[in-house]
């Protein structure tokens, strides 16, 4: 009898530790935003794609699955919401967005920043127009309207500039470029390396060019529910830690510039 009880005592604790070390599956989305997700071939790649899979291999208990669908970024933004954890509109966490106040009483992120890109204004190769802020188109004269993609943060920042004219009603860089080109703004604000990227993937580099602006820079983090069990927010906080200090997460950047 005590060697049953011991017995069972043993697999009812190898039980317990096998349950414990069972990989965490993380349901998360893609943004239509290159170069952090594209499609290619069919398949989905980008800097966020990369990102995944290095976190894959930092801890092998962390998967993820839906990186291959396309979500617009207000579902995005909706499907981290606690209240939708048990729905099918649910994703526990994204790569890839910044933080911003509104955000932050939504759902969590992830203490390290994933990386920094600076923040520029795209022209008509044939515009000599010189700013050096957005602040600066609203003193130019005529209509100087400002693009920017929907639902982004550049999009908020152009907001918050008083007097600035904006139309963020497109939803990614390759419409907001084609308005450019076709006269309907004058300006379009975008991240330098998602606008740089996608000007040579368009081979768009004799029709545009870039005015930098000061200070301006759009900090990328990994966002997750608050519905999340805080040990696995824990197992993704120290594996996103990882990945940025040993550099890695510089390489991966490297590959899109």
């Amino acid at each position: 009898m005590k060697f049953s009880t011991t017995l069972c005592a043993i697999l009812l604790s190898a039980g317990a530790f096998a349950v414990n070390a069972a990989p965490v599956t993380l349901s998360t989305a893609a943004q239509d935003n290159s170069p952090k997700f594209m499609q290619q071939g069919g398949k989905m790649t980008g800097i966020a794609i990369d990102v995944l899979a290095a976190l894959e291999k930092i801890d092998p208990d962390l998967k993820f699955s839906g990186e291959q669908a396309f979500w617009p970024l207000k579902r995005i933004e909706n499907g981290l919401l606690a209240e939708v954890a048990s729905g099918p509109e649910h994703i526990d966490m994204f790569v890839g967005l910044s933080r911003t106040p509104d955000r932050e009483k939504k759902f969590r992120f992830v203490s390290k920043m994933l990386y920094s890109v600076k923040n520029v204004v795209f022209v008509r190769a044939n515009d000599d127009t010189k700013i050096g802020s957005l602040e600066d188109i609203v003193k130019l004269p005529g209509e100087n309207i400002v693009l920017a993609n929907n639902g982004y943060a550049q999009a908020t920042l152009a907001r918050s500039v008083q007097g600035l004219k904006v139309d963020d009603g497109a939803k990614n860089n390759i419409d907001n470029f084609k308005k450019l080109i076709d006269s309907k703004a004058r300006f379009f604000f975008v991240s330098q390396l998602a606008g740089q990227y996608e000007a040579k993937q368009q081979g768009l580099q004799k029709q545009v060019k870039v005015l930098s602006i000061a200070g301006e820079e759009s900090e990328q983090y990994v966002a997750y529910s608050a519905a999340l069990p805080k040990a696995t927010a824990d197992k993704l906080e120290a594996a996103v830690k990882k990945l940025v200090d040993s550099g890695e997460m510089t390489k991966i950047l490297n590959k899109y510039k």
